[in-house]
């Protein structure tokens, strides 16, 4: 049993089971769900599946990865609550054959730092992985360099009206390099 649940759980974070895909998940309304709700899709499986399909070469198709709805932490708890205390919603959108981008919906209390941490950590990337820095528009952009293709976080903050710093975060997984 254990057994089965490891291969599920593979298939599932590469996105080329037999039918799995991001595109294959439930797409829950944020209006109805309550705030210890569980949900499966982790954020750093989601960015570590575009990865590897990059890295095998494959085109990246709209209808396995496009999802709007929760991303989590891995343990099934939203990566940030919106300002109006409901889980936080993400969009996953190919770019184009080559690109993927992984975007915060709505202002929150996301934690940007923390989440780029984990994503880095799942990939296996270090401060030697990183080939670029810059600020554009006011927003934060780090790169780096994985096997077949580049991550790059992008973090806005914000300040909502009540004095609350916040993040929108947009994450690339590309075949090329968008730090240059």
């Amino acid at each position: 049993m254990a057994g089965m649940i490891l291969m599920l759980t593979a298939e599932s974070c590469t996105g080329r089971g037999d039918k799995s895909s991001i595109s294959d998940t439930v797409r829950v309304s944020t209006d109805t769900v309550p705030a210890s709700f569980h949900a499966d899709n982790d954020i750093a499986m989601t960015i570590r599946s575009v990865a590897d399909a990059l890295h095998l070469g494959e085109t990246l198709r709209d209808a396995d990865y496009d999802y709007t709805g929760l991303l989590t932490d891995g343990q099934g708890i939203p990566l940030y609550t919106d300002l109006e205390g409901k889980p936080g919603v993400w969009k996953v959108e190919v770019a184009d054959p080559v690109t993927v981008t992984v975007s915060n919906t709505a202002q929150g209390d996301l934690l940007a730092e923390d989440l780029t941490a984990y994503i880095l950590s799942s990939m296996k990337l270090a401060d030697k992985d990183m080939v670029g820095r810059s600020v554009k528009d006011g927003a934060g952009i780090v790169c780096y360099a994985f096997t077949g293709g580049y991550v790059s976080f992008r973090v806005d903050k914000k300040t909502t009206d009540s004095g609350l710093e916040t993040a929108m975060m947009t994450i690339t997984v590309s075949r090329n390099n968008p730090c240059g």
